[in-house]
């Protein structure tokens, strides 16, 4: 129907016939500039992304910059640069936008150059991601997205959607199949008793009195949620008495660029003692506040991706009051199950971004780098 013949009709208000003129009068302006943009669109020669490098910048204990070197071809009219081209570029960690990349309103000028653009990674977003990392084995899984828009129109980007995954080994060498036996020295029962502590000995060699051998421990992490995480461990120990040894708990120590994450932890075994010359399993956890791993995240970044990490391991156990090397009275013993493990870990988060970049350009040249590295000395 002829928006004429809805005028004339007598049942309408004259409001609604205002109403109606002004809607068909918006009608016929919009519509030829938006079928003139697709148009456009459909027949311009849209700019293109000839490459682009990404950055990490400034770093503080709440955000990260992320910069972008973007190298461009705009073959436009030169009458049709200013403020045409939208461009963002989402960084998904998972789910989670990271930060995001925007070059809105700008002008370009025609032919190749190269513009900037820099964002704000949060580090508070962290804990919105990191139990997927834990959940899918310590893998980060990242999604560049980079869409642009010429005259408000959606166009394909010369990239498309970019996936990789970055693994982060934090927990995957933290353990150990190497025995050490620990004992005390040669030295009198009564100058024992007055320092035990400095006369604990390490194997090798093997020490003169022998308590306990440690055959072998593990770390891994168990529950998380956003707010903390578990860490779960075992250690084998084997008594080398003829005594039982209670065992009083056990100390974890875990620094990560010396951002600690726990000192303590909980015997969750039933077992409390050890049976004279008898093997036992003692399982234990701990909870770490996620903030403390925000910190850690932080600084993996500031130190260009590179954490240090250490840690320590330690049995307390009590000797009874009579027939152990002579002593006569009760004494509490710290061990030093696992006194120093350190590891090394290396992530080139950039480096494989950049090189997934140059293989949707088809530039990209050589092996991809290597994501992750991680050397652990020690025990």
């Amino acid at each position: 129907m002829r928006i004429d013949t809805l005028l004339e009709s007598h049942s309408m208000t004259l409001l609604d016939k205002v109403l109606l003129t002004t809607v068909a009068l918006v009608t016929l302006v919009l519509l030829p500039v938006t079928v003139i943009a697709a148009y456009a669109v459909d027949h311009l020669p849209v700019p293109t992304v000839e490459g682009a490098h990404l950055a990490w910048g400034e770093a503080t204990s709440s955000t990260t910059t992320v910069h972008a070197e973007v190298a461009l071809d705009n073959r436009l009219p030169s009458w049709l640069t200013a403020g045409v081209v939208d461009v963002d570029a989402a960084i998904n960690f998972f789910d989670v936008e990271a930060a995001s990349l925007t070059l809105a309103d700008t002008d370009i000028p025609r032919g190749k150059s190269t513009v900037h653009l820099a964002a704000s990674l949060q580090h508070a977003d962290f804990i919105l991601w990191w139990p997927r990392f834990v959940n899918e084995g310590e893998q980060l899984k990242i999604r560049i997205q980079p869409r642009a828009r010429l005259l408000g129109v959606s166009i394909s980007p010369s990239l498309p959607d970019l996936e990789m995954v970055v693994p982060i080994p934090i927990m995957l060498h933290l353990s150990s199949d190497k025995p050490l036996t620990l004992g005390f020295d040669g030295s009198s029962p009564l100058e024992i008793l007055a320092n035990p502590a400095d006369h604990i000995k390490v194997s090798p060699p093997q020490p003169d009195r022998p308590l306990v051998t440690l055959e072998s421990w593990e770390l891994h992490w168990g529950e998380v949620s956003t707010d903390e995480t578990e860490i779960l461990g075992t250690l084998v120990v084997q008594n080398e008495t003829s005594i039982p040894l209670p065992v009083q708990g056990i100390r974890l120590g875990l620094d990560m660029n010396e951002v600690s994450l726990t000192k303590m932890a909980m015997l969750t075994s039933t077992q409390t003692f050890l049976d004279g010359g008898e093997r036992a399993f003692l399982s234990f956890n701990a909870r770490v506040d996620n903030s403390r791993l925000v910190a850690w995240w932080a600084s993996h970044l500031q130190h260009q991706e590179n954490t240090r990490i250490r840690l320590s391991l330690g049995l307390t156990v009590a000797l009874p009051s009579t027939s152990v090397f002579g002593l006569v009275f009760p004494l509490e013993l710290a061990l030093p199950l696992v006194p120093a493990f350190e590891c090394d870990l290396t992530t080139d988060i950039m480096g494989v971004a950049n090189y997934k970049i140059d293989e949707a350009l088809g530039k990209a040249a050589g092996p991809e780098p290597e994501a992750a590295r991680l050397t652990c000395v020690g025990q």
